[in-house]
């Protein structure tokens, strides 16, 4: 701003200057757009998405927005269950940190594909903010198990990095987005339409029952902030005498509104164009005003609540001391009890870590030095050069990315287009997508057993050429990188029957042949992560603009923009690989 006004003082000194000052001046316009240009995500190759997948998404949305609705209420002190089983609908009542964070971004994604009003939003976040005030925390953090029941930590009594990770950026994601609530319209012109349309009769089931539940819904949340709304007030609001008051105001202004309405019908003289007299329905009105203007209040009062409390959350996670300082690398975990750290280290960049170490360099709290300790390690696949990962899972290649911006043609997004491809071309003749999830084979209480199930090719933990597993997640996931191929296989596994009353299965378990055994069962983050997934593709990549208007990410996030492997880098990697299917040392150690 200063060198454009020295520019500008010459020009008004000396007009000649102009042609000389214009170079500088054309760059100085251009600087926003340039900004805007490199921190945009990759252009997507696929044109815009057509309504039919756009129903087929938003209702696969709403079953998986059923898991939380029914599960994260009052019953369960506003708190998730880590899973539930479908036989007997057997809930494993216990949190975890990630779990805790999906829940509350599961809601942020509810109220923006309009399943929910904004009071049940206020309602349920402070219920759950109330809750985690409750549970006993080490230097800002929960512990990585709590008893939903008792809401007591469950020994052993660990902090773990990544799970506090995830849930920092959840909690950063709803402090920002509940500020983008709060300058919202109170009705948006989506719940607007949707209400004014006649119900979708191709729907059935729970489906179409909970679509009437939510017109509903919004109905009343109508009568009750917006009463002005009711048809029967529009010979009022287009009255040329109270020209500006059919509007929808702000939630943060919509008290305001309502009182200038107030005093507006006031002074009205209350009769229409026609010479009707209108006293009785603006005496209506106007009782009508005076309690929904303390409504209005109180609700941007919660919502501003919320958005406190979870930056307040977020902020008080240390994670210095979390920092293995010989290494300089965060530890997997912290034991409360004895008060001493595990000597094994997250190491790769490739990984859901990536996440906490963001955030522990944003804050300050470990120096830029440990980021770049996260092991860059490539691997060539098929002739696609792909980050080395742990287990080869497609959780730990694009969980971060539900917040992170995966921006063009860097380092961490051509590995995240290079796996999600990689995990496509895996297996033949059955859906593809391959992470840690439930399998078939159940222990002696009859529960699902849990395993990381990975890709060989990118795994550096042998048991990762396992299964193949199938996980529904997984296709959620890739559909950040591969919209297209991830919409065909949803379709394809919808078709084979993979989905029940909270949408897609955990996983088919194909270890002992060609048809799969359906694991039966939801968990929470892997049903919070699709929410998330199907938010940012349907929703303008919300929880990525969300995360990224906090100020310590957009002052940290150039860590993100980190060039790819370079063609030469590239061109000596396929050189050193062994062309064995599944043996990753020698392009691991070459790269």
């Amino acid at each position: 701003m200063i060198a454009l006004t020295i520019a500008l003082g010459l020009i008004l000194a000396k007009p000649q200057a102009l042609l000389a000052a214009s170079p500088v001046l054309l760059l100085w316009a251009l600087a926003p757009a340039v900004v805007s240009w490199l921190n945009s995500p990759p252009r997507a190759e696929e044109g815009p998405l057509h309504e039919n997948e756009k129903e087929f998404l938003e209702r696969h949305a709403l079953l998986i927005w059923r898991y939380f609705l029914e599960f994260g209420g009052p019953e369960n002190h506003w708190l998730i269950p880590d899973n539930v089983e479908e036989k007997d609908t057997f809930q494993v009542r216990k949190l975890s940190p990630t779990n805790l964070g999906m829940l509350f971004n599961s809601r942020q994604a509810a109220h923006e594909f309009g399943f929910i009003t904004t009071e049940y939003f206020a309602e349920a976040s402070l219920g759950t903010l109330n809750t985690y005030e409750r549970l006993e925390k080490q230097r800002g953090h929960i512990y990585n198990w709590y008893d939903i029941e008792r809401l007591e930590a469950i020994m052993p009594k660990i902090v773990s990095a990544v799970d506090s990770g995830n849930l920092a950026a959840s909690l950063y994601s709803l402090h920002t987005g509940a500020l983008d609530v709060l300058k919202a319209p109170l009705l948006s012109e989506e719940v607007l339409r949707q209400q004014a349309l006649e119900p979708r009769s191709k729907e059935s089931g729970w489906v179409a029952e909970e679509r009437g539940r939510i017109r509903e819904s919004f109905k009343a949340f109508r009568s009750k902030y917006a009463p002005w709304l009711d048809p029967k007030f529009s010979v009022l609001l287009h009255h040329d005498g109270l020209a500006g008051l059919h509007k929808v105001p702000t939630l943060q202004g919509a008290a305001k509104f309502a009182s200038e309405m107030d005093r507006r019908l006031a002074e009205f003289k209350g009769v229409g164009v026609d010479g009707s007299d209108l006293t009785a329905l603006v005496a209506e009105l106007r009782g009508l005003l005076r309690v929904t203007a303390e409504r209005l209040a109180k609700l941007a009062s919660d919502v501003t609540e919320i958005s406190r409390r979870a930056d307040e959350y977020a902020n008080a996670m240390q994670y210095g001391f979390l920092l293995v300082k010989a290494r300089k690398l965060l530890s997997i975990g912290y034991d409360g009890i004895t008060g001493e750290l595990y000597g094994a280290c997250y190491d790769l960049l490739a990984s859901e870590a990536r996440m906490a170490f963001f955030l522990a360099v944003a804050k300050g709290d470990i120096s830029q030095e440990c980021w770049f300790r996260l092991d860059r390690s490539h691997v060539l696949v098929k002739g696609r050069a792909c980050l080395v990962s742990w287990t080869g899972t497609m959780f730990e290649y694009m969980m971060p990315a539900l917040w992170m911006q995966p921006f063009a043609n860097t380092l961490i997004t051509r590995a995240l287009e290079s796996a999600a491809r990689i995990q496509r071309d895996y297996v033949r003749n059955m859906p593809w997508g391959i992470s840690e999830s439930g399998f078939a084979r159940m222990d002696t209480s009859g529960r699902y057993g849990y395993q990381a199930f990975g890709i060989p090719q990118l795994a550096l933990k042998y048991g990762a050429e396992d299964g193949p597993v199938i996980s529904p997640y997984s296709t959620f996931l890739a559909m950040q990188m591969i919209r297209d191929s991830s919409i065909e296989n949803l379709h394809k596994m919808e078709s084979m029957g993979w989905t029940g009353e909270y949408g897609f299965y955990e996983a088919a378990d194909y270890t002992e042949g060609r048809e799969p055994r359906m694991v039966r069962s939801w968990m929470a983050h892997h049903q919070g992560m699709s929410l998330l997934a199907l938010a940012n593709l349907l929703r303008d990549d919300c929880f990525r603009k969300w995360f990224h208007a906090n100020a310590i990410v957009r002052a940290t996030e150039l860590l993100l923009h980190e060039k790819p492997l370079s063609k030469e880098s590239k061109e000596a990697l396929e050189e050193a690989v062994v062309a064995k299917p599944g043996e990753l040392a020698a392009g691991a150690s070459a790269a």
